[in-house]
């Protein structure tokens, strides 16, 4: 029985949203979508909340500068982290992090294009206490193009998002 609250009040087209409480703070609230009017497409984008959603913060340009959009977003266990994963402006894996609430925004490749796009993707961190992989953050997507065209991959890191595995 929640009211509907937008994350901005800019006149854009927002679709394939991702969101993501912060585990150690529930009022804390990341989002994420593609964001463009028309002809003008900004990428996958960042809102923050600090208030269970009740207001919003955040940037309709692209997390860590101009990308392809496609977002699936995470925040590691003790919220000192925020993700946002996208496709890349060369059509690769792409994610950016921030360790400022949004401030500033740090880009990584993940993997590059692997002949058409990398496409359909998911990201989780896992946030376990017990779990030996606490910390380990997984993307997988459906390689489109290359020696891998219509796999499903993953790639894995287990230092925060600085770097990745190979597919």
């Amino acid at each position: 029985d929640s009211p509907d609250v937008p994350v901005t009040e800019l006149n854009i087209a927002q679709s394939e949203n991702s969101s993501y409480i912060d585990p150690s703070d529930k009022d804390f609230i990341l989002n994420s979508n593609n964001s463009g009017n028309g002809s003008n497409f900004n990428g996958a984008n960042y809102f923050l909340s600090e208030d269970a959603g009740l207001t919003w913060g955040g940037s309709v340009q692209g997390a860590g500068g101009g990308n392809s959009g496609d977002p699936s977003t995470a925040i590691n266990l003790d919220g000192s982290r925020m993700y946002v994963n996208f496709i890349s402006n060369s059509y690769g894996m792409g994610l950016a992090y921030s360790t400022n609430n949004g401030s500033t925004w740090s880009p990584v490749s993940v993997a590059p294009n692997p002949g058409q796009v990398a496409d359909k993707n998911h990201m989780w961190v896992d946030n376990s206490p017990s779990s030996p992989y606490l910390g380990n953050m997984y993307i997988s997507w459906t390689d489109f193009g290359g020696s891998y065209d219509y796999d499903v991959v993953i790639s894995k890191s287990t230092n925060n998002g600085t770097s990745w595995s190979t597919r």
